[in-house]
Formats: C-alpha cells, structure tokens, sequence
C-alpha cells in the first residue's frame, strides 16, 4: 500500500461520518470535535485550530 492510500481512508471514514451527522449543530458535540480538531493552538488574541485534514483555522477573540 502507498502512503496516499492511507490518507484516503481516514478522509473517507470523516466525509461519512459529517454526512451521518445533523445539518446545524446548536450543541457542542464532543465526539464530532474529537473526530476532526487534531490540537488547538491558545494564544493572548485567538485560537488557533489544526483539523486532522490539515486545514488551520485562526479565531480572533
């Protein structure tokens, strides 16, 4: 198996399990945000997100 196949899958099950889940979430979901927040970053004047895709989100507060 390449290393591209293992990054398929992982992606796969996520893209099925956001499909399973409710369109708007009112709630914090802990399960959800254990699937795909992989480390949060805190810093003096916001936050910095690292999803398990590899997408970073910065949150200003």
């Amino acid at each position: 198996m390449s290393v591209g196949k293992f990054q398929i899958i992982p992606i796969t099950e996520m893209h099925d399990f956001i499909n399973q889940q409710p369109a708007l979430h009112t709630e914090f979901d802990e399960i959800l945000s254990r699937r795909m927040i992989q480390k949060i970053n805190i810093f003096e004047d916001y936050l910095n997100l690292e999803f398990k895709s590899g997408v970073d989100a910065d949150i200003e507060g």
